[in-house]
Formats: C-alpha cells, sequence, structure tokens
C-alpha cells in the first residue's frame, strides 16, 4: 500500500497531538487543590478550593472570582490559567458564590466578600496579611 507524503505528515501530526494532549491531561489530573470544597458559609454554593505556592513564610494571595454576571459560572479553571502565580510564589483560591437566580443582588457580592476574611482568620494556610498575621 503506498502513502504519500501528506498523510504521513497528518498521521504522524495526530499520534504527536494525543501524546502531548495525553501528558497534559495527565500533568491536570494529578495537581489537586490542598484544600478543595471548602466551606465558607450556610450555602452549598459557598465553597472555595486552594493552591498554596511554595515558599518561606506567608505567600501573597490572589483570589479568582468567576464572572458570568452572578447569575452563571464557575471556580473551575485549566491549571494554565493560574500555575504561573503559584510558580511566582502567589497562592491561589478559587471560589463560588450563590447565584442570583437563588439569591438576588447583594448576595453574591456579600459572598465574595465573605471568603476574603476567611484567610485572614485560618493561620494553616500561611497566607500574608496586611496587618501580618498568620
Amino acid at each position: 500500500m503506498k502513502v504519500d507524503t501528506l498523510t504521513r505528515f497528518v498521521l504522524l501530526s495526530l499520534v504527536g497531538f494525543g501524546f502531548v494532549a495525553n501528558a497534559a491531561g495527565q500533568e491536570l489530573r494529578e495537581r489537586q487543590p490542598a484544600m478543595a470544597n471548602v466551606s465558607y458559609g450556610p450555602d452549598r454554593m459557598n465553597v472555595l478550593d486552594f493552591w498554596p505556592a511554595e515558599g518561606d513564610g506567608p505567600r501573597p494571595l490572589l483570589v479568582y472570582i468567576h464572572g458570568g454576571g452572578w447569575i452563571g459560572g464557575d471556580k473551575k479553571q485549566a491549571e494554565a490559567k493560574f500555575r504561573p502565580f503559584l510558580d511566582k510564589g502567589i497562592s491561589y483560591a478559587a471560589i463560588n458564590y450563590r447565584l442570583t437566580g437563588t439569591a438576588a443582588l447583594p448576595a453574591p457580592v456579600h459572598d465574595a466578600a465573605v471568603q476574603f476574611s476567611l484567610f485572614s482568620r485560618r493561620p494553616t494556610t500561611g497566607i500574608s496579611t496586611p496587618t501580618g498575621l498568620r
């Protein structure tokens, strides 16, 4: 059976892409948050995930509050979006909050604000705060 050059190129490209996609997917599956679906309020939507950055002493924190106009969305993000922050020593948290379909404004905004106080009260997270609390 004769296979032309273009067919070989396409087949090799697809096989190579499959290896890269599988390796990337496997790497993402292996990295889970240190704290997953931690409740920060009374509603089932009041949960967050936390990835601590490596380093000595308290670390700065980036909090991801997903978009969606308070009516939709989710805290899940591809690791590629926040890995650069972790690599620079910045811890990362992502939150879910009540949506306006079940809780009228300003409830979602209050949910987002409440979780910030959670980190300032939890010394085990090692988050640096403006007051230097641990």
